[in-house]
């Protein structure tokens, strides 16, 4: 029920990134609704030496302007972006809003996304800023880290030169292709989470559409499959799902093209937000029964356990 935006790398300023080089972890706003979000990002961007990706533009870029015409957007829709396992309900979810939207827009068809090693080069590459970000505190204090990030130091340790090497090339050449896929489009369309919302106290998805998960953060390929393009990712709801819970689809956007992808979301929500079905749900605060846990914070205190650096939560780089 979130707006969320994920940029191009170097929007926003990133200079306490370890890997200044390195565009998988970027930072970027979330807000309620679009225009929130907006606002908020242009507070965010400029320039800032100390991040050698960052692209020094300027705010003014982001001023609002009209949206596109819902009906000039040229959509290109994919349920599970090269063959992420994805829920029945989900996929149910989400064609329906494509139905919705697609008499509305230019045109919109189903894109097959580039095939290629994606979870293993993301591997390598997350696995590469856990060595740079914590090696350090896992040589030394080791029963100071989470078993996440001990189990992730430790992947990355298993690596070679070689499969860096192999996970940046990789990466090069996903980024091409998919730059080529959008050739015919403005946007495309995924889901964000291949599951309906779980409670909270529970870590991580471990089976999605019957597929048991290899490592705690696969459940999340929707969104950090995308985020290897550099491409910028806007998470929009539209709704809830069969299980009442919170949808929301994910809208990406060419790379270094955010202000249009932005304005293209605005268009999308305003079309979202003119039926009850589609609206951003609305949670009732005062019908919110407090809680009954003793929890200082979910990165230092998570439920059931001690006091730790970072989860799988924090350290997730989608």
């Amino acid at each position: 029920g979130v707006v969320g935006f994920r940029p191009s790398p170097g929007l926003v300023p990133h200079p306490s990134r370890p890997l200044g080089w390195s565009s998988i972890s970027v930072l970027g706003p979330m807000a309620r609704s679009m225009a929130d979000l907006s606002l908020m990002l242009r507070s965010c961007i400029g320039t800032d030496a100390r991040d050698p990706l960052n692209r020094g533009v300027s705010p003014d870029a982001f001023v609002a302007g009209s949206m596109p015409a819902l009906e000039t957007l040229r959509i290109g829709y994919s349920e599970d972006f090269g063959g992420c396992p994805v829920d029945p309900a989900i996929r149910a979810a989400f064609r329906e809003r494509i139905a919705r939207l697609a008499p509305h827009v230019a045109n919109c068809e189903p894109v097959d996304m580039p095939l290629g090693e994606w979870d293993r080069c993301f591997d390598v590459l997350r696995a590469e800023s856990f060595i740079a970000g914590f090696q350090d505190a896992f040589d030394r204090h080791p029963e100071q880290l989470s078993d996440d990030i001990r189990a992730n130091v430790t992947l990355g340790k298993g690596f070679s030169l070689s499969d860096r090497a192999w996970a940046h090339l990789e990466q090069s050449r996903l980024l091409r292709a998919y730059q080529a896929k959008l050739a015919d489009f403005d946007l495309i369309l995924a889901p964000v989470s291949p599951v309906t919302p779980f409670a909270w106290t529970q870590g991580f998805a471990e089976r999605v559409d019957g597929v048991e998960m290899d490592i705690y953060y696969r459940w999340l390929a929707l969104t950090y499959r995308p985020s290897l393009t550099g491409c910028p990712a806007l998470t929009l709801p539209c709704g809830k799902d069969s299980s009442a819970m919170p949808f929301s689809l994910q809208l990406l956007g060419q790379l270094n093209g955010d202000a249009n992808l932005l304005r293209a979301g605005q268009a999308i929500e305003s079309f979202f937000e003119s039926d009850e079905a589609t609206r951003r749900p609305r949670p009732d605060l005062e019908a919110l029964a407090p809680s009954g846990t003793p929890l200082k914070a979910f990165v230092t205190h998570p439920p059931g356990s001690g006091p730790v650096f970072g989860s799988a939560s924090a350290a997730t780089a989608v």
